[in-house]
């Protein structure tokens, strides 16, 4: 499982029941973006140069949604985690094994937005179009209760 999947997973079982499902990305933004560059991604900024790869919805029983979009870099991780220690600062920022983790708001026991800065670690199961040349993915994600 990816490191994405896994944070999304913890977002869900942190706060729904255990009934959800996936859905497709039908509807306007966000999480329904096309492919290349963006100036934001579920309230974070997006670094320029980052190309979006893909993204996906989940939507529980309840109405409760989590939206992600992957976005992709040449730049090492450390470089991308620099920026957006830069735009966000160190609030609600975990660091560890290679891997700059934003949880908002900062303190926050469930946050509303999460944005992860890694290496691509294996082909992601949800998102097969990532770039080969991509040395850091960005994944972008945000909490909706409708």
């Amino acid at each position: 499982m990816s490191k994405f999947a896994k944070l999304a997973s913890a977002l869900l079982l942190a706060a729904l029941p255990l009934s959800c499902s996936p859905r497709s990305n039908s509807g306007t933004p966000p999480g329904d973006l096309p492919p290349g560059e963006a100036a934001t991604s579920n309230g974070f900024p997006v670094r320029p140069g980052m190309i979006r790869a893909c993204g996906q919805s989940v939507l529980s029983a309840d109405g409760t949604e989590i939206v992600w979009d992957i976005f992709t870099s040449t730049d090492d991780p450390a470089t991308v985690a620099e920026y957006y220690t830069q735009q966000l600062g160190t609030a609600g920022l975990e660091v560890g094994d290679g891997e700059w983790t934003w949880r908002m708001p900062a303190g926050q026991q469930v946050p509303d937005r999460v944005l992860s800065v890694s290496a691509p670690t294996a082909p992601h199961p949800d998102c097969p179009g990532l770039p080969s040349d991509a040395r850091t993915i960005g994944n972008f994600s945000q909490m909706f209760h409708r």
